[in-house]
Formats: structure tokens, C-alpha cells, sequence
């Protein structure tokens, strides 16, 4: 669970590689999941997320 959580911030908050529009020039679910399932499975997963998570403590401080 904490790696899906992870992974659904990296996905639609930090890197926002695929989106879902709603429109035919957006990413579909299909794309989407396999976005996300690929940052689930990647190692470098944990360390990304918190890199982010730092930078945004560090400009909000």
C-alpha cells in the first residue's frame, strides 16, 4: 500500500507523464495504470518520492 501511495504522488502530483483528460488526446485508464504499476515496480520508487517531498518541504518553509 505505502508503494501505491507513492507511486499515485509521483504519477499525479511531482512527474505527470500521463494524464487522464478525458479527451482523445489524453491517456487512457489503460496507460495510466501501466504508468503507475511502472513506478510500483521500479527501485528507484522510494527515493524519487522523497526527493520530491523535500523539495516541497524546503520551497513551503
Amino acid at each position: 500500500a505505502e508503494k501505491v501511495e507513492m507511486a499515485l504522488e509521483v504519477c499525479g502530483q511531482f512527474e505527470k507523464k500521463v494524464v487522464i483528460t478525458g479527451r482523445d488526446s489524453g491517456a487512457t485508464g489503460q496507460e495510466y495504470t501501466d504508468y503507475l504499476l511502472s513506478w510500483v515496480n521500479n527501485p528507484q520508487l522510494k527515493s524519487r518520492w522523497e526527493e520530491e517531498v523535500n523539495k516541497l518541504a524546503s520551497s513551503s518553509a
